[in-house]
């Protein structure tokens, strides 16, 4: 994003990845009510975790994501490895990132804006993480 800020939060585990989306979506709101910062509707959602080469490699093949999220997603530009859902690279020997990146402009929004942001993320979150389940 050439003209923007991003809202970052640290590492959660599973358990707390809704928690965590709902805090993100919290300080945007925030930021959109105090600041007159637009959200673009585009975020990144990284996950890892320990694994072999081959085991990610098998694992991220059996990653359903409904074609809506295909659709959604932003192609980077990266010299790390790419794959259908983003593009990943070793941390070190046992550890592999996953990092992928959606615009929900286009998604359908029912009710209210960021209660469906939230959805569509907390499912992309919890879809992509399953590699390390």
């Amino acid at each position: 994003m050439d003209n923007g800020i991003w809202v970052i939060s640290f590492p959660v585990p599973i358990s707390q990845v809704s928690i965590q989306i709902n805090n993100i979506l919290q300080v945007v709101k925030i930021l959109e009510a105090n600041a007159g910062i637009v959200p673009t509707g585009i975020f990144d959602v990284s996950v890892s975790g320990r694994s072999t080469p081959m085991d990610f490699s098998v694992r991220l093949h059996n990653v359903i994501l409904p074609q809506k999220y295909k659709a959604m997603r932003v192609v980077m530009q990266t010299n790390y490895a790419n794959c259908e859902y983003g593009y990943y690279y070793y941390i070190n020997d046992q550890y592999i990132i996953l990092r992928s990146r959606y615009d929900l402009r286009n998604a359908e929004m029912v009710g209210d804006v960021y209660e469906t942001m939230r959805d569509h993320m907390d499912t992309l979150s919890l879809k992509l993480s399953a590699i390390y389940r």
